[in-house]
């Protein structure tokens, strides 16, 4: 989602049009595509030890 606010938790993404923004990772029905729930990513998208947050919120969910 392309921001041009200052936030703490805006991100860099270089392969957007829209450099700057804050990570969403919405959770979807399948037949409907409604939203079912959804995140917010307001930190760095790996930990130390490599694991990345996207996968630990998948299993979360």
């Amino acid at each position: 989602m392309t921001t041009y606010g200052r936030t703490k938790f805006r991100q860099y993404i270089p392969g957007k049009p829209g450099k700057y923004g804050i990570k969403t990772f919405p959770c979807c029905d399948a037949e409907t595509s409604h939203q079912l729930s959804g995140e917010l990513i307001p930190q760095q998208t790996t930990w130390s030890n490599g694991t990345f947050i996207i996968h630990r919120k998948v299993v979360d969910m």
